[in-house]
């Protein structure tokens, strides 16, 4: 019954449909140093391949991939897993951000822009952390925001904490 929630529906179905579109285009594409560097740890972690961990990258990213891998996946499950989904999850929860700071209009467009941002959309179609990193700093921003700031509820800083220390232990940036 509301437009602005009609409206983002169709946002984010077009936000996941132009990622997907792109990852399907580009699934067979060579890997990235950097994301060869943290499928090579997860392939360590997961079936003891030979590999000497470089001891500067953060363990949650390629931990997640290793057991991705360990359950079975492929490295197209751990783009969908590790990057599509939370690159539309960053679409949604950037509106909340800015519906909760400003109003319904402004979160729509915020929502538009990021669901076709180019850089968004490049990282999402390679298994970088940028995506996840994105996504935990973008719940620890919506938690302090409607949580602490506005409903000065103390908890709420348990839930920031928390994300924030997932997107450490995800890049260090």
């Amino acid at each position: 019954k509301d437009k602005y929630n009609l409206a983002l529906i169709f946002i984010l179905i077009i936000g996941f449909a132009i990622r997907l579109y792109y990852l399907i285009l580009t699934k067979a594409q060579a890997e990235w140093w950097d994301s060869a560097e943290y499928l090579s740890t997860a392939l360590h972690w997961a079936f003891g391949l030979p590999y000497d961990i470089n001891s500067q990258r953060p363990p949650l990213f390629p931990l997640l991939e290793a057991i991705i891998f360990k359950l079975g996946g492929t490295e197209f499950l751990l783009k969908i897993i590790l990057e599509l989904i939370p690159s539309t999850l960053a679409i949604l929860i950037s509106y909340l951000i800015v519906k909760e700071m400003y109003n319904k209009k402004l979160a729509l467009l915020t929502a538009l822009f990021i669901s076709v941002f180019w850089l968004a959309i490049f990282n999402t179609i390679r298994l970088h952390a940028d995506i996840p990193l994105i996504l935990f700093s973008y719940l620890s921003v919506y938690y302090f925001w409607k949580g602490y700031v506005k409903k000065e509820k103390n908890y709420y800083i348990w839930l920031i904490g928390i994300f924030i220390a997932l997107a450490f232990l995800t890049k260090l940036s």
